[in-house]
């Protein structure tokens, strides 16, 4: 069965009118929001770093191009999380994981092994600056932001660049469902009663009602319209050259279905 959220209208023997509104989507902005604060970011990475790392955690903005190997992510909801470096900081936890110093790799770069404690650090602030993201996708790197980080008396150099997710587009971006939705209602067949005479009579009288009998009716010429229980208008019945009855409206009632604006 679809998801997709639908109506079903009809009355009686009327074939049923299926209506399917569109599902809600998010429209990427063509202009990106705006990153956030540098000093807020700054405050952000400061408290990741603390929960991956722990110790004294020193954080600041800083000048300066961007790292290579920056690894970029985009979130279902359009935002973006950009973020680079920390290979030495990813180093110094894998040589306190491991109770001594790494093996360097031959040329005197980073060990495999440093690469990807690397990684792991660069996921774990992602998860830990965008908390409210379950799944993200690679995308190209965005902006970022250049922070100089001492952790525990460890300095290296971390950017980082998140991009908020566009706001919502209203309900007029949706398509033309409830154009589409007011047709049908429009066109949906209802019963109309005539509503002669209303009045109370006892059940003994009622039960006593025969073949013949004359029932009085003191407004024979004023008739209200209902549909179901909704009094839709009020009308007079006139003479007809045909002999058919007819009701001409006099008032709408105030219950009834209003053009809306």
């Amino acid at each position: 069965m679809s998801d997709t959220p639908r109506i079903t209208a009809g009355y009686d023997a009327d074939a049923p009118r299926e209506v399917v509104f569109p599902v809600a989507t998010r429209r990427v902005a063509d202009a990106a929001p705006p990153g956030p604060d540098p000093a807020l970011l700054a405050q952000n990475l400061a408290a990741a770093l603390t929960t991956l790392c722990g110790g004294e955690v020193a954080v600041t903005a800083t000048a300066g191009d961007a790292l290579p190997a920056l690894a970029g992510w985009a979130g279902p909801d359009g935002g973006t999380c950009t973020i680079g470096g920390g290979a030495g900081l990813a180093a110094a936890l894998l040589n306190r994981e491991c109770g001594g110093a790494f093996e360097v790799a031959a040329g005197g770069g980073q060990s495999p092994h440093a690469v990807r404690r690397a990684a792991v650090l660069i996921v774990g602030l992602r998860d830990l600056l965008a908390p409210d993201t379950a799944t993200w996708d690679a995308c190209p790197p965005g902006p970022v932001t250049a922070f100089a980080v001492t952790v525990t008396g460890v300095s290296d150099r971390i950017d980082v660049g998140m991009v908020a997710p566009p706001a919502a587009v209203s309900a007029k971006d949706f398509g033309d469902w409830p154009v589409r939705l007011r047709g049908v209602l429009d066109g949906l067949a209802v019963p109309v009663r005539l509503v002669l005479h209303e009045g109370k009579v006892a059940v003994r009288a009622a039960r006593a009602l025969s073949i013949g009998d004359v029932i009085p009716i003191a407004t024979a010429h004023e008739v209200g319209l209902r549909v179901g229980t909704l009094a839709l208008a009020h009308g007079q019945v006139i003479d007809s050259e045909t002999g058919s009855p007819r009701v001409r409206i006099v008032a709408r009632a105030r219950c009834a279905l209003q053009e809306q604006p």
